[in-house]
């Protein structure tokens, strides 16, 4: 698809479900990347996916998805363990949660 069709579709689509687009931009790149991030979430395998996006390889897919749940919450308590080890070192505060960590900077 063209620049202009894929940006009469969405106005199409963007007119029907009420978004108010005005100050978005949408590219064929956008319309993309959003295809592959839905998809890969939904599980759909990578040949099904490239066969509708036209990658070549599997690994120009990684560049589209999104960080999986599992992998942001252990990320997010390593940096919770952080947190708290250095606030028991430096003020006797604790936190034993990623809220209560939060807490630590207000």
């Amino acid at each position: 698809m063209g620049e202009k069709s894929v940006k009469g579709l969405m106005k199409e689509i963007a007119t029907i479900t009420e978004i108010d687009c005005d100050k978005r931009k949408f590219t064929n790149h956008s319309g993309r990347k959003t295809f592959i991030q839905i998809s890969k979430s939904e599980g759909i395998s990578d040949n099904d996916v490239m066969s509708v996006s036209r990658h070549k390889n599997p690994h120009s897919l990684a560049y589209y998805e999104r960080p999986k749940s599992i992998l942001q919450q252990n990320t997010l308590s390593q940096i919770n363990s952080l947190i708290y080890n250095d606030t028991l070192l430096s003020n006797d505060k604790t936190a034993n949660s990623f809220s209560s960590a939060l807490e630590i900077f207000n």
